[in-house]
């Protein structure tokens, strides 16, 4: 007979210009910073294990879950700490009940988390089959009661030999209270903030389809055979993030995120103020070197045209350049007839998907502006206040 586990993995929610994800699509042209990689720097998430041991899977079945985990474990640095860079974790074990093994409070090191992993049995807690809306209320319980603040995102990483849901006729647009659905929990835990991953664990090699809509985020079911590196992946995403106000470009037709954050300033002000403005949020006004985050830009802008840009010829004798360091070249120029050719000036962007020279002046010709930071990511760590 053959078994297939799926892996439903909810997260609450770019240093390496090489860096690519094995589950990115083909088609992405965002020129734009990419998230910094687990493997480059530290996470820091709090994950949440649910393990499957109703007889769905069997104790061999449960030992390959286990052995699983240590290896995502091994690109953690699991330990404590209410404002450090550094991932926590818990297990649960799920059969007919869910059984809580420990909270988020419990390891202090990844030999911890092993030593206790490696001691749960299979026969501990079983039952028929999963079910899989009880195991996800008991991880948010976990998280709800031993979570860090909301810069450390939260995963839920739940084994189930269940069959996969299609969640397409429920609607994930607001929180449910009564529904036992296993689609309306996980929308639940959406609506606070969660993303959910689904990958496919195969004991044989057939082909796993998810649903178009599932249990799982956009862009985050994946394949068993790209399972270890697909983790690594979502992992990054997940630990890529914007502080509330800011705008992240994800993507979903393409599976790429950008490890970058944008702000649209509506209060005018002249072009070089825009400028420190920026600065005081460790960041630079914006660069566009591509159509599609032109396009993202414009979306965000829409009501507030014309915006002030990072291209200027400031300190460069008459010479365009990007705040962000990047050169200006003809593989990207929108400049309108005749305004790129004007000396001493300074950009903005216009609703005509063009830009025009504008000057700049800490005051004349004041124009509302978007300027962009680094995403906080594992090579970047926000602790939050």
């Amino acid at each position: 007979m053959k078994i297939i586990i799926s892996l439903l993995f909810i997260s609450i929610i770019f240093d390496s210009p090489k860096f690519i994800l094995s589950f990115q699509k083909e088609g992405n042209s965002i020129a734009a910073r990419n998230c910094t990689s687990i493997t480059e720097g530290d996470s820091y998430l709090d994950v949440v294990v649910v393990f499957d041991t109703s007889k769905g899977t069997d104790a061999l079945g449960f030992n390959g879950q286990k052995g699983n985990v240590i290896t995502i474990m091994s690109a953690l640095k699991i330990g404590q700490g209410k404002k450090k860079q550094i991932s926590r974790i818990a297990f649960i074990t799920a059969a007919t009940e869910a059984k809580i093994i420990s909270d988020l409070n419990a390891y202090n090191s990844t030999e911890d988390a092993i030593r206790d992993l490696m001691a749960i049995q299979y026969t501990s807690n079983t039952g028929e089959s999963i079910d899989i809306g009880k195991a996800l209320k008991a991880a948010g319980r976990v998280i709800e009661t031993s979570g860090r603040g909301e810069t450390f995102r939260k995963v839920i990483l739940l084994y189930s030999s269940a069959t996969d849901y299609d969640c397409s006729h429920e609607s994930e647009s607001f929180f449910a209270t009564t529904d036992e659905s296993p689609c309306r929990t996980a929308a639940n835990l959406k609506n606070k903030g969660i993303s959910i991953i689904t990958a496919a664990l195969q004991y044989k090699d057939s082909i796993y389809n998810p649903p178009q809509k599932g249990i799982a985020s956009p862009c985050f079911a994946v394949a068993a055979k790209n399972l270890t590196k697909d983790f690594v992946d979502m992992f990054t995403y997940v630990n890529c993030f914007c502080q509330p106000a800011f705008s992240q470009y994800f993507n979903t037709n393409t599976c790429f995120k950008a490890g970058e954050c944008l702000y649209l300033e509506n209060t005018p002000t002249g072009y070089t103020m825009a400028q420190k403005v920026a600065n005081l949020a460790n960041g630079t006004l914006v660069d566009i070197r591509d159509q599609t985050k032109q396009s993202f830009i414009i979306e965000i802008a829409k009501n507030s045209f014309p915006v002030f840009i990072g291209l200027n010829q400031i300190g460069n004798n008459g010479t365009w350049k990007w705040d962000t360091g990047y050169p200006f070249d003809d593989s990207f120029n929108k400049f309108y007839d005749g305004e790129e050719k004007k000396v001493g000036m300074c950009a903005m962007l216009n609703s005509d998907n063009l830009w025009y020279a504008t000057e700049c002046s800490p005051y004349l010709n004041p124009k509302s502006y978007v300027y962009q930071t680094n995403a906080c990511d594992a090579g970047n760590f926000c602790p939050g206040d």
